[in-house]
């Protein structure tokens, strides 16, 4: 090799070198800014999870800085602000009391009126049944269509027709564990009473996340969930669709119902029962069987066999007293399905309240929480609602 092919190898050589380093480099300072992407990705997920959100189906929702409080350990949103979330009518004061006091409220959905006080254990909810003129999209019936959701499921599209099942306004009383708050001159509730109190589900499981789903999206995943799972159709009536916000799932195989576990994957109610009715104020079920009326648990429990009573209702919900109606008479029972007060009167409670109105009374059916009151004959007595 000459000295001129030595050097021109060795240009060469330093031109590859030289090419190499230029190359790692390169590829040092791509690697450096990827690593630094990745971590300005990472940092700003890590300060975006800093922030609260609320999604109301899936949704970010605007909200103020006044939409959730903490008081020790007890988180609470505020009514009126979720109310406008969800599309529900938020009044200042009681339900037919006309006042404008801020420590009370009522809630108006197309469905109910959810009356509420600041510090008090109970939440009075009006099942509502208002009749609509007839038009071509709702008929009058004995069960008003209020609203219809669209299914979408493997076979297509379908209607859930949503009916109200009393014939008439129904009131009940729900007892909640933590009362009302007023804060700041606005009034809260708590976490754990929100899905109850608006029908929905709430999930919190995420820091700094509130993830809020409606009735309408819990009733339309409960259709889809019912489909899968192999049952023909889920209960339309709106008593039963408020199951959902508590797990359950009133279903039907088109000729009778049961009820479903839906985080526990099973029934609680075997499909048998002619016609079941969610009771939220108690979490139970009355179902009907040949014409007779009985009470089971949401645990699956009967509490009253459907095999003797007309009808049943709630006397008390606090003191779980059953009314029962036999043979034109009615009793009631206590909540192990015991008879507190045989069937052989003609009507239970007092038929005039407001004499009682002014005495602070709570329950007209039960008065100062231990006398029931009981009407035979035109004459009128009182029994302790703890006989055996």
């Amino acid at each position: 090799m000459n000295l001129e092919e030595s050097n021109s190898f060795v240009e060469q050589m330093e031109r590859n070198n030289k090419n190499k380093k230029t190359v790692l480099t390169v590829l040092l300072i791509c690697t450096l800014l990827i690593v630094i992407l990745v971590g300005l990705i990472v940092y700003m997920k890590y300060q975006d999870s800093l922030k609260q959100k609320v999604f109301v189906d899936n949704k970010q929702v605007a909200f103020s800085q006044n939409f959730l409080k903490t008081q020790g350990n007890t988180n609470y949103i505020n009514i009126k602000e979720l109310s406008s979330m969800l599309g529900y009518s938020y009044q200042k004061g009681e339900y037919k009391n006309y006042t404008e006091d801020a420590n009370s409220c009522y809630l108006r959905t197309p469905y109910e009126v959810v009356s509420m006080i600041a510090e008090q254990n109970t939440v009075t909810k009006y099942i509502l049944n208002e009749k609509f003129e007839d038009t071509d999209d709702m008929k009058k019936d004995e069960n008003t269509v209020r609203s219809e959701l669209i299914v979408t499921n493997e076979a297509g599209e379908k209607q859930l027709n949503i009916v109200v099942n009393s014939e008439h306004e129904a009131q009940e009383t729900i007892y909640i564990e933590e009362p009302i708050q007023l804060i700041d001159g606005e009034l809260y509730m708590s976490y754990s009473e929100v899905p109850r109190m608006f029908n929905v589900s709430l999930d919190v499981s995420q820091e700094n996340r509130v993830q809020i789903y409606s009735l309408d999206s819990l009733a339309i995943s409960a259709a889809q969930y019912a489909e899968k799972a192999g049952y023909a159709e889920i209960s339309n009536i709106y008593e039963n669709l408020t199951a959902i916000a508590d797990g359950m799932i009133v279903v039907g195989d088109g000729r009778n119902f049961g009820v479903v576990d839906v985080k526990a994957g099973k029934e609680l109610i075997s499909l048998k029962y002619e016609k079941i009715v969610y009771m939220q104020n108690t979490s139970e079920f009355l179902v009907t069987a040949e014409g007779s009326v009985g009470i089971v648990s949401k645990g699956g429990n009967t509490i009253i066999k459907p095999t003797e009573y007309e009808d049943i209702t709630i006397l008390d919900e606090i003191s779980k007293l059953y009314k029962v109606k036999k043979d034109e008479k009615f009793g009631v029972l206590n909540g192990d399905g015991d008879t507190v007060v045989y069937c052989e009167y003609d009507s239970i409670g007092v038929e005039n309240g407001e004499d009682f109105r002014k005495e602070g009374i709570r329950n007209f059916n039960l008065l100062f929480d231990e006398f029931i009151p009981v009407n035979v004959n035109g004459k009128t007595g009182l029994i302790d609602n703890k006989r055996k």
